[in-house]
């Protein structure tokens, strides 16, 4: 009889060595090498605070503005869901990584979804969020909205600053001998917490679900939507990871402290 812990932990095992460097840096190779390869550019976001453009392609809290024509509003459970983002990434000018492809991302939320749900969506499935990329503004017309409820307060946002964004010892274990190595200990050490593109996950409890469950599909960090009280989003961290081999699969994972 096989033993179901066993196989999960030698699963979980093989998962890990596939991502895992090898060998892991130590202290002898020397801070460059340790901060070269934790080393990631995030591009965090300002919610409000400015005076509104109006633009139906600017980066929005709260507010979709922007869809396909006939695109039909997400639902869940036969709800309509509320807009938590419109990201216009071209303006954010992240290179490469997961979202190279993208111009523009809408994400919506489900009032039932559960900080607990480990979940996987599609931009047409019944999930409990839904986000849909767009390669181009170009074609785009005005969101044909639902009557939908939202605890949210709309506002226009902006781009900050690119920022250089290292892994927290939740996740330089893949790179670093966090053994040795505790990451916090370099005057260099930063992961935003603030709502990002790019960069890394400023995870508050442990690396993000898809990380660690052997059976879920290879995703890539793309983005995070942190507690914004101006808007009344109230959720701690909400990682977001988009299929590596599927670009229209997304993971969830929420933390909160």
């Amino acid at each position: 009889m096989t033993d179901p812990d066993a196989e999960f932990w030698a699963a979980y095992d093989a998962k890990q060595a596939l991502r895992r460097r090898d060998p892991l840096l130590t202290l002898e190779d020397g801070e460059d090498a340790i901060r070269s390869a934790l080393k990631r550019t995030a591009r965090p976001l300002e919610v409000g605070g400015f005076r509104p453009s109006g633009a139906l392609e600017a980066t929005c809290f709260g507010e979709v503005r922007l869809s396909l024509p006939g695109e039909a509003w997400p639902t869940h459970n036969g709800t309509p869901m509320f807009p938590l983002v419109q990201l216009n990434i071209t303006q954010a000018g992240i290179q490469g990584g997961p979202l190279a492809d993208c111009a523009l991302i809408t994400i919506y939320m489900s009032h039932e979804f559960q900080s607990s749900d480990h979940t996987l969506s599609r931009p047409y499935g019944e999930a409990g969020f839904a986000v849909r990329s767009y390669p181009s503004v170009d074609g785009l017309v005005p969101v044909d909205a639902p009557n939908y409820e939202s605890p949210l307060k709309p506002f226009e946002c902006q781009w900050l600053d690119p920022v250089d964004d290292y892994a927290n010892n939740d996740l330089a274990g893949d790179m670093v001998d966090t053994s040795e190595i505790s990451v916090y200990d370099f005057d260099w050490h930063q992961t935003s917490a603030l709502t990002k593109v790019g960069g890394w996950p400023a995870t508050i409890q442990s690396e993000p679900w898809w990380m660690y469950q052997p059976d879920a599909p290879e995703v890539d960090f793309a983005l995070q939507i942190m507690r914004e009280d101006k808007a009344g989003w109230y959720c701690d961290s909400l990682f977001l990871a988009r299929g590596r081999d599927d670009p229209d699969l997304w993971a969830a994972d929420v933390q909160m402290y």
